[in-house]
Parts: C-alpha cells; sequence; structure tokens
C-alpha cells in the first residue's frame, strides 16, 4: 500500500501534532488517509484508546473503510469511524446535551429524514402562520452561531423583512429546548456549549481519542471548528485535517471553506498540500488551474 506514495504523501503519512492539508482533485487525498490511517492502526498498542478518523458524509467514510479492507485492515474497537455528526452525537451531545439545555431526559435529534419531527402538532406559529411559516420559514433552517444567536441558514431568508424580528422562531426553538429537541445542526452548538462547560469530558474524550482525523474539512463550520478547538485547548495533541477548499458543498449547513483556510495559514499547524493531479489531463489541469485555490503555486 506505502509503495507508490509520492514524495508529499510521504510527508502527510509521517507528520505528526497539529497538521492542517489543503489538496487538489486526483491528488490521491482518501488514499493517503487510508494509507495513514494504515499506519497508525498497525502500529496501534493503546488498547481502550483509539483513533477517531471522521468524514462529513458516509460516502466518504465508507470508502476509507474499503480501502483499509483491500489490505485486510479492519477498523474496530478502540477506534471510531464515522461522520463528524455521528461522533458529536455519540460521545457528546446524546449523552450530555441535558446539561446545558437543562432539559428533564436525554436529548432527542429531531428533523432528520428517518426520524422526523417529535410532537408536531405542539409547534404551532400561531398569529405568525401566514407570515413566517407560509412564506419559506421552517424551523429546520433556524440554529445557532458560535454566539448563541439564532440564525437562518436559508440563503434567501432576510431578518430585516420578518415582520416579527424572528420573535416567533426564538420562542418556538425555546420551547425546542426545554423540551430536549434539537436539528443536527444545534446539536454541533450544544455539543460545544458541553465541552466549553464542562472541560473535564472534553478531557476524557480527548483520552478515549487521543489521535482524531478529519477528512473533508473544508465543510467545516464555525461551530464544528470551535468544537475541535475546545478539545486542542483539553490536550488533544495529534490531529489531521483534510480538505479542498475548492469542493465546499456543505455552505448550506453554514460551512465556509475559509474558517479551513483561516487554520492553513495559522502559524501554529503544519499546512502540508497534495498538488499532483493523478486523475486529469495536463490540459484540464491547465484550464482548472486560473480557478483553483492553489492558483498563486506553479503547476507541476
Amino acid at each position: 500500500m506505502l509503495t507508490t506514495l509520492s514524495i508529499q504523501q510521504r510527508t502527510v503519512i509521517d507528520s505528526t501534532g497539529k497538521n492542517i492539508l489543503k489538496a487538489c482533485p486526483g491528488s490521491g487525498k482518501t488514499y493517503t488517509v487510508a494509507c495513514k490511517m494504515a499506519c497508525l492502526i498497525s502500529s496501534w498498542s493503546q488498547t481502550n484508546a483509539g483513533i477517531a478518523a471522521l468524514s462529513f458524509t458516509n460516502v466518504a467514510s465508507e470508502e476509507i473503510i474499503l480501502k483499509l479492507a483491500k489490505h485486510s485492515i479492519v477498523p474496530s474497537y478502540p477506534h471510531f469511524f464515522g461522520t463528524i455528526d455521528s461522533f458529536v452525537n455519540k460521545w457528546i451531545f446524546l449523552p450530555y446535551g441535558h446539561l446545558v439545555m437543562k432539559c428533564k431526559s436525554r436529548p432527542n435529534i429531531v428533523g432528520l429524514s428517518e426520524a422526523g419531527w417529535e410532537l408536531p402538532l405542539a409547534w404551532s406559529w400561531g398569529k405568525a402562520h401566514n407570515q413566517c411559516y407560509k412564506k419559506r420559514c421552517n424551523l429546520l433552517d433556524f440554529t445557532y452561531n458560535e454566539d448563541g444567536e439564532l440564525i437562518n441558514t436559508d440563503p434567501l431568508f432576510s431578518k430585516d423583512a420578518c415582520p416579527y424580528k424572528m420573535a416567533r422562531c426564538i420562542e418556538l426553538k425555546m420551547q425546542f429546548v426545554k423540551a430536549g429537541l434539537a436539528t443536527q445542526s444545534d446539536a454541533a452548538y450544544w455539543a460545544m456549549r458541553i465541552l466549553n462547560a464542562y472541560p473535564v469530558l472534553a478531557k476524557a474524550l480527548v483520552k478515549r481519542f487521543p489521535t482524531l482525523i478529519i477528512d473533508e474539512a473544508q465543510d467545516t463550520s464555525q461551530v464544528q471548528m470551535k468544537l475541535i478547538d475546545l478539545l486542542i485547548q483539553n490536550g488533544l495533541e495529534e490531529i489531521t485535517l483534510i480538505g479542498d477548499p475548492d469542493q465546499a458543498i456543505y455552505e448550506w449547513r453554514n460551512a465556509d471553506p475559509e474558517i479551513f483556510l483561516n487554520k492553513y495559514t495559522d502559524n501554529e499547524w503544519n499546512s502540508l498540500e497534495l498538488t499532483e493531479n493523478r486523475r486529469s489531463s495536463q490540459l484540464i489541469c491547465n484550464a482548472t488551474h486560473p480557478f483553483s485555490s492553489l492558483r498563486n503555486r506553479l503547476l507541476l
């Protein structure tokens, strides 16, 4: 598996500490991540602590697992492979969300296609039904930014055009919190609140997963990056963020590739690149290069 690695790919695999990798399309990013995971797992000696390898989609996570399987490596306990949402839900939000939401029991995530809404008749827009609900306002689109301010992720939403200045949706979200209900975007916000308010939980999570690898990190939101920062503040030393700012697709969930790029230029991080496109012809690379985040680099 390691015999076909380029110098750039080998550098990624050998890197330790806080690393951030910016990769161009066709550079073998997934293959490189799989190789790094294979090396880590094959030499892993801890029995009750493992590697958390996360991505933003099940497809991306499963692709890495399939590449490992081809080399007889099957991720299992104590490691965790999955999406960043599943990691947040399982290890932070669901077991500890009640601590910050002040609800009476374990919270629930609503709005997912497989779960639907809990108690749909309880959430009435009341007088705001015609002015808000019938004019695109959907509680699924409302969540919190890192400062706790209620925001709407629908690009067509205008706070200034709201006849109630968001008073009704703020009230409904408060009812949600009291009932222990949250959307997936809310879950990330409450998880951030949990780690901030209870550093002992953050330290325990770092001890359980002392190595963190996040693929597709260009789709990180500010809240999710704050979660990562809190883990680092509480002792996480081995972390690798991998992404391609030109392939961000989660801006509808408040993701912003600039968050990833800011980390890339941060002197506290070891910045790495994969710039060798092995998928496309030179003509295609020449045509797309001026539009890429790597446009200031010479073509290879």
